[in-house]
């Protein structure tokens, strides 16, 4: 034994250098929004986990290095007002070809929308106590990430997760729960 070295003893949960990851069950990821690659699927939920999780570096990893992610002050305020992540829409999306953007070619990305629930006691959820997060996740060096969509694509996917919502509540939506009005 070496003299001086003492056992380590666990911060106090009071200590506010010290984060306290939110619990696994305010992230809802229903598998009727799963998409056919599970490599997507596994990074919703990381991602979702991530946000939520109150370590700002692992959130700014999960953006696209062409993004600049919430500042630090942002994320620290909102995180801990988080009380549920829910995602209403999870849909793959063509992005066409943009030189000017940097997309020498059509890429495949996916629309997400999630319903974020934050505590209307703190701070950050007085104002807003929901809130309807539209984001796109892109393959970026051979890993996914979260960049902010194009406005169009913004609006489609927020009306993909109304009518979705429509669709559970709606009796009137056909039996094989396709939605009425709308060509495949």
């Amino acid at each position: 034994m070496l003299a001086g070295c003492e056992p380590s003893t666990p911060e106090a949960p009071n200590n506010p250098g010290m984060v306290e990851p939110k619990p696994a069950n305010i992230l809802f990821f229903p598998d009727e929004f799963h998409v056919g690659d599970e490599t997507v699927n596994d990074f919703v939920r990381r991602a979702m986990a991530d946000c939520a999780s109150g370590d700002y570096q692992k959130f700014r990893l999960l953006w696209s290095t062409r993004e600049e992610p919430l500042p630090r002050g942002e994320y620290d305020q909102g995180w801990q007002a988080v009380q549920e992540i829910r995602i209403r829409a999870l849909q793959e999306v063509i992005l066409a070809a943009d030189p000017e953007r940097g997309r020498k070619e059509d890429q495949t990305v996916y629309g997400l929308a999630a319903d974020v629930s934050l505590d209307p006691a703190h701070r950050a959820g007085k104002k807003e106590p929901s809130r309807e997060v539209v984001l796109m996740v892109v393959s970026e060096q051979g890993s996914w990430r979260l960049a902010r969509p194009p406005k169009a694509m913004r609006d489609w996917i927020k009306q993909r997760a109304t009518i979705k919502d429509e669709m559970k509540t709606d009796p009137k939506t056909s039996a094989n729960g396709r939605e009425r009005g709308v060509t495949p």
